[in-house]
């Protein structure tokens, strides 16, 4: 059994915070739905589906987030298989997962609805008519609009969709074609206009053979009544052409963010991995460069709102190492705070209850078990031990000498160990 080491670390322009693991491996090419939940910390539930771990196996495990950091998987009965890079969206109490991409690189054409009332999966069909994988969609009234994505040969697509999801039968309504074909773009709803931003072009000169991506900056509107798609002229900062970026929209609808992503440096032929963070004015089509970057540069990854701060999650570098870091973004300081992971082992004893906690002079331990410690150490925010002391006969430990904070205090035995979280003030 492991867990893991709880730090807070304060600078200037970030935080960072060692948080408590439980079991979830780290993911790429997954997705994530949000729901209200004013009951958890965060004041939504954040859902995550499928995805590559970090063992580079897929999953169709599902993982619930209601605490920075913190993730309790979902139990459902048998579901959709084992993908990434497919799309999801929430529709009343049901969560929709559509198409992805196997292990072997097969395309998928499935539509699941998970409810979130009784973890039950439905697979509602088993070929839409549209095997994609990188797509994008978004929820409009009582439709969700889906646009582009990968078929298995890696090419963009340009297929715009709509299904209404009042139907007991899904269908799947074929809308006016896409300018560009595109995979891995960011999609927004404002105001009755859909936007496609960014994405990848699979050949962007179709006379030479083999395969020359090319990366997207543009933004494409469509909206009822409109003939076709419309080209969106932008002003402010200049918008880096990105495909697989995190993107999010903000509850008030009107600003898009993206996170990280993937460039192409032409004259080398070479794709980069980008870290930027942009905000999209949506009234006013005006582009904002973020001056605080992502710690790494990612693609792959998520992005959810979550009251006053975005949590971004997982995604994958240029040498396809799969983060196991949550990024939270808080837009009113344009601040990071890095949530990570060091894994310690833990004995049989978990349970074990701290008091007074949070504690500002002593604190003192009990267990319902036998227990046979010999020492207590407490690890400050840098991970160093500040405080190591032998157990006495009262169990009472005095950290009046240290300073406010967050600390983990590790209880040792027999060559193993138990670790809690601490909090001082």
């Amino acid at each position: 059994m492991k867990t893991s080491l709880l730090i807070i670390l304060l600078s200037t322009l970030s935080l960072i915070v060692f948080a408590q693991g439980n079991g979830r491996v780290a993911t790429t090419g997954h997705s994530a739905i949000t729901v209200q939940n004013e009951g958890s910390e965060i004041g939504v539930t954040i859902y995550y589906f499928g995805g590559e771990k970090s063992t580079g196996t897929y999953s169709n495990e599902l993982w619930k987030c209601e605490a920075p950091g913190e993730y309790a998987e979902v139990e459902t009965n048998a579901g959709p298989s084992a993908r990434r890079d497919h799309v999801s969206w929430v529709y009343g109490n049901t969560m929709f997962v559509k198409g992805g991409r196997t292990e072997g690189g097969s395309c998928l054409d499935d539509l699941w609805g998970l409810d979130l009332s009784t973890n039950t999966w439905t697979q509602y069909s088993a070929s839409l008519g549209n095997c994609a994988y990188s797509q994008a969609a978004v929820v409009v009234g009582d439709k969700v609009y889906i646009y582009g994505g990968s078929n298995s040969d890696g090419e963009s697509l340009d297929g715009f969709y709509s299904i209404n999801l009042q139907r007991k039968s899904f269908i799947l309504d074929m809308l006016t074609s896409g300018v560009e074909a595109l995979q891995g773009m960011a999609i927004a709803a404002y105001n009755g206009a859909i936007s496609v931003i960014g994405g990848m072009l699979h050949d962007w000169d179709g006379d030479t053979p083999g395969f020359q991506p090319s990366y997207s900056a543009n933004i494409w509107n469509w909206g009822p009544g409109k003939s076709g798609w419309e080209y969106v002229s932008t002003s402010g900062d200049f918008f880096t052409e990105l495909t697989l970026m995190a993107f999010v929209q903000d509850p008030d609808n009107n600003i898009l963010y993206t996170f990280g992503g993937r460039t192409y440096d032409y004259e080398n032929e070479l794709e980069l991995f980008d870290n930027e963070i942009f905000k999209l004015d949506l009234t006013t089509m005006t582009w904002t460069k973020v001056e605080q970057t992502l710690p790494v540069s990612i693609s792959n990854a998520t992005a959810s709102f979550a009251d006053d701060k975005i949590l971004i999650l997982g995604g994958q570098d240029e040498n396809n190492n799969v983060s196991e870091n949550m990024y939270i973004f808080y837009p009113a300081t344009n601040t990071i705070e890095t949530i990570s992971y060091i894994n310690q082992e833990t004995s049989e004893h978990t349970n074990i209850n701290i008091y007074p906690n949070p504690a500002s002079s002593y604190v003192q331990f009990s267990s319902s078990e036998q227990s046979n410690f010999q020492y207590v150490q407490i690890i400050d925010c840098t991970g160093k031990i500040v405080l190591k002391t032998e157990v006495i006969s009262n169990n009472k430990i005095d950290i009046s000498e240290l300073n406010s904070g967050i600390y983990f205090i590790r209880f040792d035995e027999n060559n193993s160990n138990v670790n809690y979280k601490l909090i001082k003030y």
